[in-house]
Formats: C-alpha cells, structure tokens, sequence
C-alpha cells in the first residue's frame, strides 16, 4: 500500500512539473532610438529638449518678456540662415535636398527647434545643441539677455 501510494504520488508530482508553466523569455530591447528628455521648470517657464538617433527637439515656453531676447539670440545664432515672419511668429528653415532639414519657429511664448540629424552637418548640428543650452538658461532664469558668444 505505501509503495503504491509513493508511486501515484512520485507520477502526480512528475506530472505537474511537465505541465508547469516556465518562465517567459524577457523581451528583447528595441533597437530603434534612444530618447533624452530634460525639463526645466523655472520663472514660469518650460523647455524640452529631446534627442534621438534621427532627430533633435527643442521645445519651450517662456514669459513673454523673454521673447525679445530670446529672438536676439537666434538672430546672432542663425544668421546665415534667412527667416520669414507671420502673423504668428518668426520661421528659420533650412532645406536639404527639398526637404526640411531643420525649423525653428518662434511666437509670443514659444519656440520649437527640429534637426533631422541624417541631413545636417556634425558641427551644424553642435551649434544647435549650443544653442538649445543657451535658450534653455536663457528662459529659466531671471538673468538679462548675456548671451554673446562667438560661435563658428
């Protein structure tokens, strides 16, 4: 009796261990882009910067007093690049092979900053980044227009 009993037990248990569920490989990381994402929140302002593989975003809200000086600092900055003004705002494009390879537009309390990184120079791409820390100081703080760095 007690082997018979061992023996339906030892066959239950091999049993359950077959029928168990194992554990789930994990998933493998994507390999598409990494993103950075900072945020600034200071004097009522906010600003974003993101940067993948393909892509680099700025994005900011600012007070409206700021907006001169910050318009200042993309005049200095993107001097070779002509702008349009609208209703809204001012516009910086630069095209690459009839597609935009960078835009800026700048309104009342906002700016937005796209580079696709694939159509643009390594050092143009440096400036814009500069430029990014530049706006985002520049808008987080309660500090005067001071940026006047020479840039190549």
């Amino acid at each position: 009796m007690k082997t018979i009993l061992i023996t339906i037990l030892a066959v239950f248990i091999g049993t359950l261990n077959s029928c168990a569920q194992s554990f789930p490989e994990p998933p493998q990381p994507p390999n598409s882009e990494r993103t950075f994402i900072q945020t600034t929140s200071k004097v009522s302002s906010s600003t974003s910067v993101s940067s993948s593989n393909s892509t680099y975003k700025f994005k900011s809200k600012f007070q409206k007093s700021k907006r001169n000086g910050v318009e200042d600092i993309l005049k200095n900055v993107l001097e070779d690049i002509t702008y349009n003004k609208t209703k809204k705002g001012i516009v910086w494009n630069k095209l690459v092979d009839g597609e935009v390879a960078f835009e800026c537009v700048l309104t009342k309390r906002r700016l937005k900053i796209i580079v696709q990184k694939e159509a643009v120079s390594t050092s143009f791409l440096a400036k814009i980044e500069e430029l990014g820390e530049d706006l985002r100081e520049y808008v987080s703080t309660r500090k005067a227009h001071t940026f006047n760095r020479g840039r190549s």
